[in-house]
């Protein structure tokens, strides 16, 4: 049951088929451990709504009353700050589970905005029927508390990384972990990010301005250690990159990615 950290494998997660509820559900971290005959029943009542690029799909504020899936596109999961800074928290992509949080909390409302970067479309299903649910199949109960328990501990990670990391380091150590969500292997063994990530948002990840990460990028693609190609990092040689960001701790579990073992084994579009 326990999916402990990644052995720094890279297999971008294959976009489910968005026709097919069940295999969305199944390629995300939160139902992975069922069946498709258990997921069947939950799967044919489920809604969905399709969002044009730079819809929301929910914002701060809004109450929480449904838990999301991604099936196609790419969510911006964030926060802006008074002076309309943008805090990026996550970059969702198909199999990505969201929204959690705010079902569970006191208050019942949403802190963080969800905005379609591309024309997507969401899976989506009431509080009541997903507590429901959850009771009903341990499995995906315990995914539910390992999830919440993951993104916690991440937040400490970044508060820490913020306060004691200079930018360059901050911003390896997220290459990294994007690598390790969204990362496909190269021939040569190099890592391409498969998600479009601008300096903007790399600056929104990780807490700066766009001119300093703008600094950092130049002299890690001087150096050879990243490269860029059409939006898309390159990471030359990950064990060497990790090396410059390592503090000897475990790399930390994402709640939205699944074991290698099961990555690999889902099946792909159709």
């Amino acid at each position: 049951m326990a999916t402990g950290p990644a052995n720094h494998e890279y297999n971008a997660q294959m976009e489910p088929t968005a026709r097919d509820p069940v295999r969305v559900l199944l390629s995300t971290y939160l139902f992975q451990d069922l069946s498709p005959a258990e997921l069947e029943p939950l799967a044919k009542s489920l809604q969905s709504r399709e969002y044009r690029r730079g819809e929301y799909v929910f914002r701060a504020g809004d109450p929480a009353e449904s838990l999301f899936v991604l099936s196609t596109g790419q969510v911006k999961y964030f926060m802006t700050t008074v002076e309309g800074d943008e805090w990026v928290l996550e970059i969702l992509t198909p199999g990505a589970v969201f929204g959690e949080p705010g079902l569970f909390a006191p208050e019942r409302t949403r802190i963080v905005d969800a905005l379609a970067m591309e024309p997507s479309r969401a899976l989506f299903m009431g509080r009541g029927q997903l507590l429901d649910f959850l009771q009903r199949h341990q499995p995906a109960m315990m995914r539910m508390l390992e999830g919440l328990a993951t993104d916690a501990r991440a937040t400490i990670e970044t508060v820490t990384e913020i306060g004691f990391l200079q930018i360059q380091g901050r911003i390896v150590r997220k290459l990294l972990e994007l690598a390790a969500t969204h990362g496909q292997q190269r021939e040569d063994g190099s890592v391409e990010i498969a998600v479009s990530v601008s300096q903007s948002t790399m600056a929104g990840l990780i807490g700066a301005s766009r001119e300093n990460v703008n600094r950092a990028l130049g002299t890690l693609t001087a150096g050879g250690n990243v490269q860029v190609f059409d939006g898309h990092f390159v990471i030359a040689d990950p064990v060497g990159l990790r090396t410059k960001a390592d503090r000897g701790w475990i790399p930390l579990h994402r709640r939205n990615r699944l074991a290698e073992e099961l990555r690999g084994s889902r099946p792909g579009p159709e």
